[in-house]
């Protein structure tokens, strides 16, 4: 196949794009960092697809902190304090040195009959009169109908065939498997000073350009504030992208996807910033499947200061523990939870709580429609290992903070919403000092903030 030489924007278009960015009201020393907007802008058919949205242009909200936890004044620049020397760069590592998913393709018949045998899940209902005796049975509530939805006239709980034969009635149910925080406390200290990240999700550009105007804005955010991590939680090329369907793009998915990378990368090339990529089934360089590994066409790209992870994960930086998944599992359970004069009130927390109570990133099944599974990948690498000291999950429910059983949870939401603009999240860990107890709770500050 052979792809047209896209159309790049004319002088005039670059300098008007540069003058309407935020990189041109950084100071000078952060400005000389940050390159051109021109990076951003794809090979294509039409200038057209990479115009800047007018209605992000024109947001009056821009670093707005809608939503936060714990103190106030939040994540100051060290290299600007009292002109402390910005310290060395933190570890990135998966946590337990556990490997990541690998790049094999495997996808098996969902409930099939050997799924159930290997689950102990009963694959047809057994009717016959059981005794009387308590037992204690593991199952799952289920709906009495194959395509049906939770209500109150249709719930079963389905337990396994050796304790649970002839059916039984529920007196007690157990439903919180919460596991332990991590043991070991993070590696912060007077000498390190405390850790700072700033955090979005996909998608990174309006649904009628191809701009990635937030995203450029984000980075130049990231240069002039010098977090220690950049989480990008993808997808950053997004399948679903209207411009990507009808064929806009000229150049392949992954030549471009690449050159984002780049992008990303070299404005951030002389401070101390460190990038996390978190892959996402969306992405249209990866599998369209979950859990998800990391880009392929990334192989061969020398990027040291970028970290390409798997949806989900659960990543050590300096000792604070940290899961994500870019999946909105969080809106998957809405659509699905069936709950009566619920102990937790408060909605988004109950739906969080589930990822936790469960130890699992994704604990509904079947899952929703629209998410292909990979059940022996998703046995395998969808597990919590440990409840996190944070929690990252992106959804297009409303942005909240939350500590839940120890485990601060975050919903930055998007950092591109339809045709304006979103939010992410600053997250600041403080050291351990004095001998003071360390606690999510006392040394975890977090803010949402608008693009």
């Amino acid at each position: 196949m052979t792809f047209l030489l896209g159309n790049l924007p004319s002088k005039t278009a670059q300098k008007r794009l540069a003058d309407s960015s935020p990189i041109g009201h950084l100071d000078k020393k952060n400005a000389s960092h940050c390159g051109s907007p021109s990076i951003y802008t794809p090979a294509s058919f039409t200038p057209d697809i990479f115009s800047p949205n007018s209605n992000y242009s024109k947001r009056t909200n821009s670093g707005q902190i809608v939503a936060s936890y714990g103190a106030k004044e939040i994540f100051l620049n060290k290299n600007q304090v009292n002109n402390v020397i910005a310290k060395s760069s933190v570890s990135i590592t998966p946590y337990g040195g556990a490997a990541q998913i690998s790049a094999k393709t495997l996808f098996i018949q969902l409930f099939g009959g050997d799924f159930l045998k290997k689950h102990g899940l009963p694959s047809a209902s057994n009717h016959c009169k059981g005794s009387q005796t308590e037992i204690t049975a593991v199952g799952r509530i289920v709906c009495d109908t194959s395509d049906g939805k939770l209500n109150a006239a249709s719930i079963l709980l389905e337990g396994d065939e050796a304790t649970a034969p002839g059916g039984f009635i529920a007196s007690k149910l157990y439903t919180d498997v919460t596991l332990p925080l991590p043991e070991a406390k993070p590696r912060l200290d007077s000498n390190t000073g405390s850790l700072s990240i700033f955090v979005s999700a996909g998608p990174y550009t309006q649904t009628d350009t191809l701009s990635y105007k937030p995203l450029e804005d984000l980075i130049a955010l990231t240069v002039q504030q010098e977090p220690d991590v950049l989480i990008l939680i993808g997808p950053l090329l997004d399948a679903n992208h209207p411009l990507l369907h009808n064929g806009s793009l000229a150049e392949t998915f992954e030549d471009f996807y690449i050159k984002l990378i780049d992008s990303i990368v070299q404005p951030l090339e002389k401070v101390k910033t460190q990038v996390i990529i978190v892959a996402s089934y969306r992405e249209a360089t990866s599998p369209c499947r979950y859990p998800t590994p990391p880009p392929f066409c990334t192989t061969g790209l020398k990027r040291s200061k970028v970290t390409f992870m798997a949806d989900p994960s659960t990543v050590d930086i300096s000792g604070v523990i940290l899961g994500v998944t870019s999946v909105d599992v969080l809106m998957h359970l809405g659509r699905e939870e069936f709950a009566v004069a619920p102990t937790m009130s408060d909605r988004l927390s109950r739906l969080a709580s589930h990822l936790i109570h469960q130890q699992s990133y994704y604990p509904l099944m079947p899952p929703n429609i629209e998410l292909p599974i990979d059940m022996e990948c998703w046995e395998l690498y969808a597990q919590l290992p440990v409840t996190p000291h944070i929690m990252i999950l992106p959804s297009d429910l409303r942005y909240f903070v939350k500590d839940l059983c120890g485990c601060v949870v975050i919903n930055p939401e998007r950092l591109s919403k339809g045709m304006v603009g979103g939010s992410f999240a600053k997250i600041e860990v403080k050291p351990v000092e004095n001998n003071m107890i360390w606690s999510t709770n006392t040394h975890v500050n977090v803010q949402v903030v608008k693009i």
